[in-house]
């Protein structure tokens, strides 16, 4: 075999790392690489440049609208601080799982210092209330509304209609004279967050002949 000229040898070596320092060059311009050989002088991202043109994605902003947070569960909502009475209540009147199967509700949420003045506020004690769970029943369902939209007299789970001074969950101020401190929206209803408990108004006393005279 017959050996090639020496500057024949020369020059394809030079080609080849001619060709091989331009790909590096390109690599490193595409990955960031600061330490990329030159070639005749010229920078990496000039010798990658004569390479020839790429094409680059074209990365545009979203324009979708960002989703509002969702409302959280009840169950979320009743695990603040405020409401560690309630809860206690709740499992004890075991009216928690009937609040959330309803579609729609309203719920007079008293706080812990709402139990802790129930003597003063409703004359009943927070001891006797919590030791009845027959009563605690019945008063903790004076605060609950079912279908607040289509019950036109706010009547309770109870039984009583609770005397409220607006049309609807997001213009009531008052429940029975008591301030709504402030109202939360969650998945399946609004709870009214309430300085002190709620007590339905006793059924008036009749006597026996008033009954026998009205038969």
């Amino acid at each position: 075999m017959t050996p090639r000229p020496r500057h024949l040898v020369t020059g394809c070596n030079r080609t080849r790392s001619a060709i091989g320092a331009v790909a590096l060059a390109s690599i490193c311009f595409a990955t960031g690489c600061a330490s990329a050989p030159s070639i005749d002088g010229a920078t990496p991202a000039e010798a990658a440049a004569n390479v020839g043109p790429r094409e680059t994605p074209i990365v545009t902003a979203s324009t979708a609208p960002t989703a509002p947070p969702s409302s959280p569960a009840l169950s979320e909502v009743l695990a603040q601080d405020r409401f560690v009475a309630l809860n206690v209540a709740f499992e004890r009147s075991g009216l928690l799982d009937v609040i959330e199967g309803l579609d729609d509700f309203v719920l007079f949420a008293p706080t812990d210092a709402a139990f802790a003045s129930s003597g003063a506020d409703i004359g009943i004690e927070y001891a006797t209330l919590m030791n009845d769970p027959r009563l605690l029943e019945a008063i903790l369902r004076y605060h609950i509304v079912a279908d607040p939209s289509t019950n036109q007299s706010w009547r309770t789970l109870n039984g009583a209609a609770l005397d409220v001074d607006g049309s609807d969950a997001a213009t009531i101020e008052h429940a029975d004279g008591v301030d709504v401190l402030n109202r939360i929206s969650v998945h399946n209803g609004t709870v009214f967050v309430m300085s002190r408990l709620l007590l339905p108004a006793p059924e008036p006393l009749v006597s026996s002949t008033e009954l026998q005279a009205g038969d």
